[in-house]
């Protein structure tokens, strides 16, 4: 990571927010239903498009430090996490945008790529608000390689919250990186048996980012 502040930034945008050890704060409850430590809210770049702006560049900013770097003829996000964020890329690296979608199948959730026409040999660059399993992006990917498009050998992300320096044996390039700790339940929750309140994050945003300075 390019810039070791970025996490800092983050949390003073607003963005991001990581539990301090402090009892009487609240912590995240995600919406799979575990406790967590730690949030990444991308609904506020979608609220302030400033923001956005400086996330984008400081993600291009970390891309072209890598010497396999090369300018994609597309950037391709996720829909919806990745789409207000993958098209910024897009802009300002001046190239194609698209995105891929969920759709329920007989095999479970899928992405599929409805709206745009990308060509074989094509160049992509995959970006994503947030990388945990990486599900969607491999999925993403996996549909553009069906296409014949050569996805770039490195993703891009806001935050990487998987533990792991690649997706797939594609690089991960971050603004930040951690491993954060959750907890099936209340009952293996050691931030509820202090007595910290679960709370759904976006819900009671203003809660978390007053507690996050």
């Amino acid at each position: 990571m390019r810039n070791n502040n970025w996490g800092d930034r983050l949390k003073e945008m607003g963005i991001l927010w990581q539990h301090d050890g402090d009892c009487q704060k609240p912590h995240a409850l995600w919406t799979s239903g575990r406790h967590a430590n730690t949030f990444n809210n991308g609904s506020k770049l979608v609220e302030e498009p400033a923001l956005l702006v400086e996330v984008a560049k400081g993600i291009i900013e970390n891309i072209i430090t890598n010497p396999q770097y090369q300018k994609p003829d597309w950037v391709l996000g996720p829909a919806f996490g990745a789409v207000t964020l993958g098209h910024e890329i897009a802009k300002q690296l001046k190239t194609k945008f698209a995105f891929t979608e969920p759709v329920q199948t007989d095999q479970g959730k899928e992405q599929v790529l409805k709206r745009f026409e990308i060509k074989p040999g094509e160049t992509v660059l995959v970006v994503e608000d947030a990388i945990s399993t990486g599900g969607s992006m491999l999925k993403s990917i996996a549909v553009l390689e069906e296409l014949g498009a050569e996805v770039l050998p490195y993703v891009a992300s806001i935050v990487n919250w998987s533990g792991k320096d690649d997706l797939d044996g594609r690089k991960i390039f971050a603004l930040f990186s951690d491993q954060p700790k959750s907890w099936e339940s209340a009952e293996e929750c050691p931030l509820c048996q202090c007595g910290s309140e679960a709370l759904r994050p976006k819900a009671n945003w203003d809660k978390f980012v007053k507690n996050n300075k």
